[in-house]
């Protein structure tokens, strides 16, 4: 789970960063095509899209830090099934140790009483 979280993070902070140069592109092919802008429409166009590029990296960075606690609270909710599944069986094995020795008790106990009944 750890390693698919890790390529996840990997995989989306390489789409960040084509992102960001498909910005700067996406900039540079505007300017080829449209020569009539003037500097301030270019200026707001650049941050137009500096600002969908930001707010695409900022959704993507809470759906990993969403995955990254849904990771965790699995992991936890295993060690929990794991803790009592463990508590489970000691308790079972105490158990069973319990009734072995009580067998065992049980078993002197009527070995004695028929040694006392045969040299009667």
């Amino acid at each position: 789970m750890k390693k698919f979280l890790a390529l996840l993070v990997l995989f989306l902070c390489s789409v960040s960063v084509f992102s960001q140069s498909n910005v700067t592109d996406s900039i540079h092919e505007d300017s080829l095509f449209d020569y009539s802008l003037d500097e301030n429409d270019k200026q707001i166009e650049i941050n137009e899209l500096i600002s969908k590029k930001n707010a695409e990296l900022v959704e993507k960075n809470n759906e990993i830090l969403k995955l990254k606690g849904q990771t965790d609270l699995d992991e936890k909710e295993f060690q929990i099934k794991e803790q009592n599944l463990k508590e489970k069986y000691e308790v079972q094995l105490q158990c069973k140790d319990e009734e072995i020795a009580r067998y065992k008790d049980f078993k002197a106990k009527l070995s004695t009483k028929m040694l006392g009944e045969t040299l009667e």
